[in-house]
């Protein structure tokens, strides 16, 4: 974590909260960093008289882009952008983290990684500015220098219609996100934002089967980058696997690139195909296995802590289970926990047809809530895409779908082979008639990862083996069952079912209830024009609509409320 202050007073009593104040008086900056806490990342700061600097996170391929720039090391290939403010390597990094350089002659560069897993959040206003990896902290600063602080109307709109804010919207005034890809610029008092990576390439010639030997070998190569990242930091192995297809092609392309001694976590309701899948995997393939059972939802109450790891800018619920499966682990003998992150959203996930739409404001979200006064500001958004694919892309998931990696980054690091750029952006140039309806995916497990095909898949509890056709007619069944749980009509079975958790627990509905409708704890909602919007979403029949409501409100009064600026508690990397 780190926070950059320019023409404004730094926090007071950072010593007791473990976290380090570096400055430049004649340039009037500071720079706020947190202690070292995993020994597994490559975090470096840069101080001099001239400089002030830092790389907070993981970057995996340091290996390549040393040979490849030959440099002395990874702090000698850092100092290239930290100290030279060289940004043609940045494109090229690939990894979990945020970075920051200020010179003394008044320039500086801020940006995180490509895909929106290492947030940065930033306020400007004439010679002052603020930028932080946590809005909280931003939010804090500013409260501290006498800033006042409102919540923005359509910030909250989005997180309350969407579970997610859009672009660079926060749910904060004044306060932006700096989007996935982009690098913000500071030239004395002068701001910008550059694109430094496009993640929306051209669309490919390459049919089925070139498409899927060149996806096999980026993919390789990722998770070859992530085997080196361990091997260099002298640690062991750690991946989430699942019983889906994402996690399950990053675990076996793992073993494929030499990994050994690679312990899984699986978290799920016990005894739940996910569950049993995973269990069965690991056995095959002699791997660790770790299991967390989610029964019962209990875990649901712990509602409040989201705001450590997201800022409240994406809904509570949708990687609580992850969150209540790492808190209490340790993972300090591991290096980076490897994910199936991005998967779905890199195969098609967003097609709805076997081609490109325009974009539109439809699937932008995961609720089925609509808010009218919103839909013109994200009609505005929308026209800014080329198709509806990538409009989805830049907002649901590099705001929303790296959620778990942020759940991750309290205590490690996290990367996706899935989310490496040139994989990512190689399969959004891909021809969507193939990645339709699963066609791509199921050729790339079919051709290149055997047994895994072989493996039912959670969704259906059918083999990939059976082919798309197949698993897409046992999808349509999936759909219409789902449907018929909805109604109460068949009792469905899934890793977490959250209805039938509050049917099953009279206790559980009521205390996440009242945890819920109380969450507004100084009114700062209920102040704003938004209290009858907000009335309605908490006590919507819809548990996602609520759990929406409920991240906004809570995050807002711990962020706005109170007399004192709220610091908050929880950071990963360290210096």
């Amino acid at each position: 974590m780190f926070a950059f202050i320019k023409g404004l007073a730094p926090l007071q009593g950072l010593e007791e909260r473990q976290l380090k104040l570096s400055g430049m008086e004649a340039a009037d900056c500071h720079l706020i960093t947190n202690r070292a806490s995993h020994s597994g990342n490559d975090s470096y700061l840069y101080h001099s008289q001239d400089v002030l600097a830092c790389f907070d996170g993981i970057l995996a391929n340091a290996d390549r882009l040393i040979d490849s720039y030959a440099t002395q090391g990874i702090k000698d290939l850092l100092d290239k952008v930290l100290v030279d403010q060289d940004t043609s390597l940045v494109p090229h990094f690939y990894g979990q983290f945020t970075c920051t350089s200020y010179h003394s002659s008044g320039k500086g560069i801020f940006f995180g990684n490509q895909i929106g897993s290492g947030k940065l959040y930033y306020w400007h206003q004439e010679q002052k500015l603020v930028v932080s990896s946590s809005l909280a902290m931003v939010v804090a600063i500013l409260r501290h220098n006498g800033i006042k602080c409102s919540l923005d109307e359509v910030g909250v709109r989005m997180m309350m219609a969407h579970g997610f804010t859009s672009v660079d919207y926060t749910t904060i005034a004044g306060i932006k996100h700096l989007q996935a890809g982009k690098m913000l610029f500071w030239d004395n008092g002068k701001l910008s934002v550059r694109e430094y990576y496009n993640s929306f390439p051209e669309q490919s010639p390459d049919g089925l089967h070139k498409a899927v030997y060149t996806m096999n070998q980026l993919f390789r190569e990722a998770a070859e980058h992530i085997h080196r990242c361990d091997l260099r930091h002298g640690k062991r192995h750690f991946a989430f696997l699942s019983g889906g297809m994402d996690s399950r092609m990053s675990v076996y392309t793992a073993l494929d690139v030499g990994f050994e001694d690679l312990s899984v976590l699986n978290y799920s309701q016990s005894g739940y195909r996910d569950h049993k899948i995973a269990r069965k995997i690991a056995k095959m393939n002699g791997l660790n296995f770790y299991f967390y059972p989610l029964d019962g939802g209990r875990y649901l109450l712990d509602a409040h802590e989201a705001i450590y790891y997201n800022d409240g800018q994406i809904a509570y619920h949708g990687a609580a289970q992850m969150h209540a499966a790492l808190k209490d682990r340790d993972l300090s003998d591991y290096g980076v926990v490897m994910s199936g992150q991005m998967g779905d959203f890199s195969m098609g996930y967003f097609l709805v047809k076997p081609g490109h739409e325009k974009p539109g404001v439809r699937c932008i979200g995961t609720l089925p809530h609509d808010d009218p006064e919103l839909g013109e500001i994200m009609a505005q958004i929308a026209s800014r895409y080329p198709n509806q694919e990538f409009y989805t892309i830049d907002n649901h998931s590099f705001n929303a779908g790296i959620n778990g990696d942020l759940v991750c980054y309290q205590k490690s690091h996290s990367l996706s082979p899935f989310g490496y750029p040139p994989f990512f952006s190689y399969c959004l140039s891909i021809d969507p008639k193939l990645k339709y309806r699963h066609q791509l995916y199921f050729k790339w497990v079919n051709t290149y990862q055997k047994q895994a095909a072989k493996l039912p898949w959670e969704k259906t509890g059918l083999p990939p083996r059976l082919g798309h056709k197949v698993i897409g007619k046992a999808m349509f069944v999936r759909r219409v069952r789902e449907k018929l749980g909805l109604m109460g009509i068949l009792r469905i079975k899934s890793m977490h079912p959250f209805d039938q958790w509050l049917k099953d627990d009279p206790d559980l509905a009521q205390s996440l209830d009242s945890l819920l409708k109380n969450s507004d704890t100084y009114g700062v909602i209920a102040a704003s024009n938004l209290a009858k919007l907000f009335a309605e979403n908490i006590s919507s029949p819809d548990f996602s609509i609520r759990m929406s409501a409920y991240t906004a409100s809570h995050s807002l009064n711990k962020m706005l409320g109170g007399d004192e600026p709220w610091i908050p508690e929880r950071f990963t990397g360290g210096f």
